[in-house]
């Protein structure tokens, strides 16, 4: 049965929601099995695995960290290793450095931004997001895809490579997989595939709810011919951020499950 989602988010990086409440909305979606993936951060895993051992819910602790390239899903990461964390607080500070620089560079182009106003909608300041950004200039009117051409150059690329993050993952005792490998930069090349594997790659996320013209059948396609080819596992989830990005008619929580036998290929696939 189709009852894992293995894609969430919470407010401790761009959900609504806290852990807790995320673990609930699940439940009532009748999802069995729940990985909380939050950008660059773990902090809200263990809050989501207590409330998971209220309701019934096996909670996988997972992060989704970003690399230069696109973004790289890790399951069954060690929340309490050290250098992981390490690692994380890393990215976290390239992040908000990415953030800053945007902002500013953004004020030169004549929009006007105040930190403040984007700042205060978050609860936990220590994990800021260019997502942050995008989106309050998207609700401006502005289209997501002509503001990004305006962040162009080194200041404003993630502190780590593709191959960089995997063994990251990995040296936490996670399972390194490809999230939603249609918005990256490469991740769906053979030869991008054969180098992130010799760093510790297991697996490509196939479908995350996004329905966009990126997310095309030839691209479906081309995800299922690759781990087929390389042995890939094909995760799937809701990329559920509890309608904090306005999209919760797309990203609904237990709507893009996968099977069971996907959480057991991905405990299979541990060091």
């Amino acid at each position: 049965m189709e009852v894992c989602d293995l894609h969430t988010h919470s407010y401790y990086s761009d959900g609504k929601l806290t852990p807790a409440q995320v673990v609930r909305e699940a439940k009532k979606a009748g999802v069995k099995i729940l990985a909380l993936t939050d950008h660059n951060s773990v902090g809200g895993v263990k809050e989501a695995i207590v409330e998971g051992k209220k309701l019934g819910i096996r909670v996988i602790p997972g992060a989704e960290l970003r690399s230069k390239e696109g973004e790289i899903l890790g399951y069954f990461v060690d929340v309490n290793n050290k250098l992981f964390l390490s690692k994380i607080k890393e990215i976290q500070e390239r992040s908000k450095e990415v953030f800053i620089n945007a902002v500013l560079e953004f004020r030169k182009k004549g929009f006007s931004i105040n930190l403040n106003d984007i700042l205060n909608t978050r609860l936990k300041r220590d994990n800021v997001l260019i997502a942050y950004l995008l989106r309050h200039l998207a609700k401006s009117g502005k289209k997501i895809k002509d503001i990004k051409t305006i962040m162009e150059g080194d200041k404003f690329e993630p502190k780590f490579s593709a191959e960089e993050i995997v063994k990251i993952i990995q040296q936490a005792g996670g399972v390194p997989v490809l999230a939603h490998p249609w918005y990256s930069n490469g991740f769906l090349e053979d030869s991008k595939i054969e180098k992130l594997m010799k760093a510790g790659l297991k697996g490509i996320e196939i479908d995350n709810g996004g329905r966009g013209e990126e997310r095309s059948s030839l691209v479906i396609k081309k995800i299922r011919l690759l781990g087929k080819k390389y042995n890939l596992i094909l995760t799937s989830g809701s990329d559920y951020h509890g309608d904090s990005i306005g999209m919760s008619n797309i990203h609904m929580i237990g709507k893009h499950n996968c099977d069971e036998q996907v959480v057991k290929q991905l405990e299979k696939a541990r060091k």
